[in-house]
């Protein structure tokens, strides 16, 4: 069920793997893969040719879930070996540039970046706005910053993400599938906390502005506006959040920004974490359906954050999620079980079972191809 190889220079290998944990998050560029291996010379065993700069690639039940870098080894005296590799995006953190970028797109911000870095890219959505700007800071951090002002103009949201050594963006709506995590079915558990902790019922800022007086003098003038929610106010008690604003605002533009703030200070907050069957195809950025009838759920959710244990034949997930209306409703269906296979073509099935090539044929073609396409 599980495969790990290592990729170097010498050759492709698989590894014994004891157990992988693959994991990442919406706002943290890389994906993660955290895996225990056997590697010792005592008894039957030997020690593994794996290295930190190696390629890793990991398989479940014959599907790649990721490949990427090798970072970190360590090694217990009891002979396990513990490796940490990140995907391709790691380097967009790893590496820091200015940039003026004038009337370019995201896409085209992305293809530059890439370019310049030499990173591999794969599919790049059509992102029509163009952006004109000076960006500064770790590559990761540019695409974050065109991605968001992109949102901003468009209102459609990007996701970044690395898929067989090659760095994708796409719509993020696109990566919505009909996955649903329903209690009594595939749901093991679940988390779901509210709290007012960092709500505030009440907003009051304060701008100070500079004129020109008939005399010629300087004459400054300060406005306040104070904007509250009378429903939580009532319900929760006075909680103000006041700011100094340094922008010069008049006494209008300022009453709008203390309005603006008040609908977004005024959530409640929420978390809802899940712990469910695997879906290797569930992953941050990613969207699912979940029905809890105890807590009254029925809708649709972004993974923000996820975390995928495997051990043996077990796959199991551990997710964070946020609310999402972006995604249409969908009829929950059962597939209905396939239907045995008459005797006939059962015969027939085993006569080209035999005909196809053996399982060591096929992995040492899948080594040697491997080994081609990573390291040219």
């Amino acid at each position: 069920m599980m495969e790990l190889f290592v990729v170097r220079s010498g050759g492709t290998y698989q590894l014994p793997v004891q157990d992988v944990e693959w994991s990442g998050a919406k706002l943290q560029a890389p994906r993660t893969l955290a895996a225990t291996i056997l590697s010792t010379t005592r008894g039957m065993h030997r020690k593994q040719p794996v290295d930190v700069g190696d390629q890793l690639l990991f398989r479940w039940k014959g599907e790649e879930l990721f490949r990427g870098t090798i970072f970190t080894k360590e090694r217990t005296k009891s002979g396990s070996l513990a490796l940490t590799a990140y995907d391709d995006l790691v380097y967009l953190t790893k590496s820091e540039d200015k940039y003026v970028f004038t009337g370019k797109t995201l896409g085209e911000i992305v293809r530059r970046i890439c370019a310049d870095f030499g990173i591999p890219i794969g599919t790049i959505a059509a992102t029509p706005h163009k952006l004109t700007r000076i960006m500064q800071g770790t590559l990761f951090d540019i695409i974050l910053t065109a991605i968001s002002l992109t949102y901003k103009h468009t209102r459609v949201k990007y996701y970044l993400y690395s898929d067989k050594g090659k760095l994708h963006l796409t719509k993020r709506v696109d990566l919505a599938r009909k996955w649903v995590i329903e209690d009594g079915s595939n749901l093991v558990d679940y988390a779901f906390s509210q709290s007012i902790e960092d709500t505030y019922t009440q907003v009051k800022l304060t701008s100070t502005t500079s004129a020109e007086g008939k005399d010629g003098k300087e004459v400054t003038s300060t406005h306040i506006a104070k904007v509250d929610n009378p429903t939580t106010k009532k319900r929760y008690g006075t909680l103000q959040y006041y700011e100094e604003v340094s922008d010069e605002l008049n006494k209008a533009q300022l009453m709008q920004r203390a309005t603006s703030m008040m609908m977004e200070k005024g959530k409640m907050g929420e978390s809802f974490s899940i712990d469910a069957l695997g879906i290797s195809n569930v992953i941050s950025g990613s969207a699912i359906y979940v029905i809890a009838k105890e807590l009254g759920v029925n809708r649709a959710f972004y993974v923000d954050e996820d975390s995928h244990t495997f051990h043996g034949n077990e796959h199991m997930m551990s997710l964070t999620l946020t609310k999402t209306d972006d995604l249409p409703d969908i009829d929950v269906t059962v597939e209905p079980d396939e239907p045995d296979e008459p005797a006939e073509d059962k015969d027939k099935s085993k006569k080209k079972s035999s005909e196809k090539k053996s399982k060591e044929e096929e992995d040492k073609e899948f080594a040697e191809q491997l080994r081609k396409e990573i390291l040219g």
